[in-house]
Parts: C-alpha cells; structure tokens; sequence
C-alpha cells in the first residue's frame, strides 16, 4: 500500500469533487461487476463519476494512481454503495451469471411438471377406477365408454409409468451427488447458497410422485427389483442430505483468484432470490418423512397389533404418503418456479436457464415410453397393447376371475407352443 501512496502522490495534480454526479447505471454496474477492477473499467468510471475542477483532465495514470491510495476510499465506498441500490439490475445483468440449465433448464422444468401432472392423473384414475367402472356398467354412454378405456390404459400402464419414475429418481438423486462432489474436489471451489438448496430441493422433489403412484397401487410382481430401487433411493437421500450439510459454500479466496467464482458471489450477495421458502419446505418435509416412517414401524410391532387405533391408521396407511406426496408434488413446484422467476429476473441474457439444451431434450424424452404405452392400450386395447410386450411365441387374453388391484381386468400370458406355460401376466409386463 506504500507504493500505492508514493504513486498516488507523484500523479495526484487535481482535487477530486465531492461525490454528487449521479452515474450512468451501465459505466458503474461495468466497473463494480469487474472481477478485480480492470484499468479500462476504473478509468471510464472515474471520468463519468468525476468531473474535476481544473482545466486539464486527469490522465489515465493519475486516476489510477488515486483510485489505489487511500485518499479514494470515502469516495469508492459511496459509488459502491450507489450502484447496488440505484443500479441493481444493471450490476446483476454485468455479473453474466448462467444459472444451472441442467437443473432448472425450460426443458427439466417441463419435465418436472409432467412427472408431476402424470403422477397426479395416474394415482386420481387407480383410486377412481372401481367407480368408473360402474358408472359405464350402470350407463354405457359415450362419457363413461371413454373414461373406462382411459382407467384402463393407465392402469395397464402404470407400473411401467413408476419404474420410469424410480429410475428418474435414482438419476436426480446421483446427478445432485455429482454437484456437490464436484464442488468439494481439490481444490475445493465450494457452491452458492442458491446452488446448494437447489440441488436438494428439486432431489427431493424427485420422490414425491413414484411415491404417490406406489402409494395407489396394490402388491406388484418384481416386488425385490423395486425393493432395490427404493433402498438405493433412500442411501441416496442420505447422502445428499449429508453432502448438503457439509460441501463448502464458496469464500473470499475463491473470489479473489477465480473470475466466475466472484461474479457468482457477487450475485450471491446482492442479487440472487431468497431461499428461506426452499428450506423451509425441506424441512418440512424431513419431519413428515420421519414421522410417517416411524408411524409405520409402531403398526408393524406385535403388541400394537391389539389396540383399536392401531387397526384404524392400518385401514387408512396408504393415505398418509398419498397426501403427502400428492401436496408435496405441487408445493416443491410452485415454490421452485416462483423462486426461479426471480432469478431470472435479475439475470439478464446470460442466462442458459432461458434456454434449450441437449441434455433436457433427453431428459423430456423419459416419459415418452409410459405415455406411448398408455395411448397404444387406449386406442387398441389392453390385450393387444400388452402382446406388443412380449415374445411371439406367447399371447395375451383376458382372464375370467375377476380385476387386478390396479383396477384393469386380469390378463393371461399363454403359450402359442405346445409347452404348457401359462401365468398370469405381471402388469409390468
């Protein structure tokens, strides 16, 4: 700082103004927004901030002489403290900040919302198909032809719909392990707080609809393939919500030798959105998880067995997870996207979040086979949809013994050949 002062002293030949030219918002975002102030920036700074009051204009190496000296402190403290409150979305757009298109890209945010919508529609159909299907043997108008093909299509197609949605959720979960390993790799650069909670806010949102689905449906066949995706779903929950805990937020010195790590620090500190509803809802469903999971382990102990509510909240189990889950879908949805908008706002046209990506396109493309599938069994019905499944040597017809517990009539895999193998068909197919 003594060369500073020395240097100052040798170039100092005028005697800036008091400060009380208001700037041109893009001059001062330009200046404040550069990450460890370029000769350029300071320069164009000081001559629109500074009009003095001698007859020559102070060169480019006196204002930059003074600018380092301590005599420019009063005043770049008040320029500072005038572009964040008068120039605040100029200097968040000058950050060039790009957001996380991977997470929150238009093209996962419309992949979040159709998990979300088909969830919702598929669970509201299996619990409704018992009634549809009366209400088309009580009537057989065109309406209830229609919404009994329709249960049916979902229903046949619903256990491949919560496998899709099982290994969406195996994949979240993996990918936001991925963020925050990345962010704790020598030398640890460390994430924002915006990156922190939005990778486990939209992790967690990833349970709430296969939960939902499950919740609706009865006992499936695969029953120990989906037992290892839960469990490994719950490893996984745990360990994002320990790395959440733990991954290092981004620091000064981070700022002070990385160009991107300020600008994100910097529109961590003035411009980003709050997060507090995202942690909030977080936690709020962590005390709903653990209490229903310890609600389940009191009704599976013996000697609860006899007393009268414990009979009662067995009766009414599945509800719990349904209600949660079925809440939970909407509440992470409505908080993250309100919570995106606001970033989105201070951000400018750097922002990839505004974007189309390769990977979202892929992501998108997830749920094609579940609807595809539901359509074909719509249009041509649940024995031909169902064959297209299986091997040309078997066939499908359907059973006289009643309906599944998906609420679609039971289907019979049967031999074309002369070996006798006939089973019924898993809905999973």
């Amino acid at each position: 700082m003594a060369s500073n002062n020395s240097l100052a002293s040798a170039n100092l030949s005028f005697t800036p103004p008091p400060f009380l030219k208001s700037p041109d918002c893009m001059l001062a975002a330009a200046w404040l927004a550069t990450p460890n102030d370029t000769i350029e920036s300071v320069v164009t700074m000081m001559d629109d901030m500074c009009h003095t009051t001698e007859s020559d204009e102070p060169t480019a190496g006196q204002w930059i002489g003074w600018y380092l000296s301590s005599e420019s402190d009063e005043y770049v403290v008040g320029w500072v403290d005038y572009t964040v409150t008068n120039c605040t979305k100029p200097f968040c757009e000058e950050l060039k900040w790009e957001g996380n298109s991977d997470l929150a890209g238009r093209g996962m945010m419309i992949t979040y919302w159709l998990e979300g919508v088909l969830a919702c529609i598929y669970a509201l159909f299996i619990c409704a198909e018992s009634y549809i299907q009366a209400l088309h043997r009580r009537k057989g108008s065109v309406m209830s032809k229609f919404l009994s093909k329709l249960s049916a299509a979902i229903g046949q197609s619903s256990v491949d719909l919560l496998s899709t949605m099982l290994l969406f959720c195996v994949a979240m979960l993996a990918a936001t392990l991925y963020g925050y390993a990345d962010a704790m790799r020598p030398p640890k650069k460390g994430i924002t707080e915006a990156e922190r909670v939005s990778f486990a806010f939209m992790a967690t949102f990833s349970i709430f609809p296969p939960v939902l689905v499950q919740s609706v449906l009865g006992p499936l066949r695969r029953e120990k393939f989906r037992f290892v995706l839960w469990f490994t779903i719950y490893v996984l929950v745990v360990a994002v919500r320990v790395l959440a805990e733990f991954t290092p937020t981004l620091d000064v010195s981070a700022k002070v030798y990385k160009e991107e790590s300020q600008r994100k620090l910097s529109f961590e500190t003035y411009c980003a959105a709050n997060t507090e509803q995202l942690w909030i809802a977080l936690a709020a469903f962590e005390i709903a998880a653990a209490a229903s999971i310890i609600l389940w382990f009191s009704l599976k102990i013996s000697w609860t067995q006899r007393l009268k509510i414990v009979k009662i909240c067995r009766s009414v189990w599945w509800r719990i997870p349904f209600a949660l889950s079925f809440s939970g879908i909407w509440i992470f949805l409505g908080i993250f996207a309100a919570y995106r908008k606001k970033q989105g706002k201070m951000s400018g046209d750097s922002n990839k979040e505004l974007a189309w990506g390769f990977g979202q396109i892929l992501a998108l493309a997830t749920w094609a086979q579940p609807i595809l599938d539901a359509i074909y069994i719509f249009v041509f019905g649940a024995e031909e949809g169902l064959e297209g499944r299986i091997s040309k040597n078997f066939r499908v017809i359907a059973a006289k013994n009643g309906s599944m517990n998906t609420g679609t009539q039971s289907i019979r895999v049967a031999a074309k050949t002369d070996h006798s193998l006939e089973s019924l068909l898993p809905t999973d197919g």
